[in-house]
């Protein structure tokens, strides 16, 4: 499971463990221990603290990347990549336009996730 915490100064964790650690709060790099965000883990979507995100499955091999970024400009997207083909994606509907552009979809997703044509 996913939890999101923040701390009094501002900064905001986010962590992936299991359901018998819910119970846990980490200390933050102040030294204060971090509190619960329940609101950002809200359904609806990915984690606004998680944008952009770099997504290995979602990329390709470093020797596509000139291909990929071809066929994203073809669709009207942009997208960065690293060296190792991993993929940036932006935002929720940045990683839904490059997706489809590029013929995968979400098979678990929901509302506004790319989709299956």
């Amino acid at each position: 499971m996913t939890y999101c915490y923040t701390c009094e100064c501002g900064r905001k964790s986010v962590e992936v463990m299991p359901l018998s650690k819910a119970s846990f709060r980490p200390r933050c790099g102040c030294g204060q221990q971090m509190e619960r965000d329940f609101a950002a883990e809200a359904p609806g979507g990915h984690l606004p603290q998680c944008w952009p995100m770099w997504s290995d499955t979602g990329g390709c091999h470093e020797s596509q990347i000139g291909e990929w970024s071809a066929a994203l400009e073809k669709h009207g997207v942009s997208a960065d990549f690293r060296k190792d083909g991993a993929i940036k994606w932006e935002s929720a509907a940045h990683r839904k336009r490059c997706c489809e552009a590029l013929g995968m979809y979400d098979r678990n997703g929901g509302y506004g996730d790319p989709r299956k044509r």
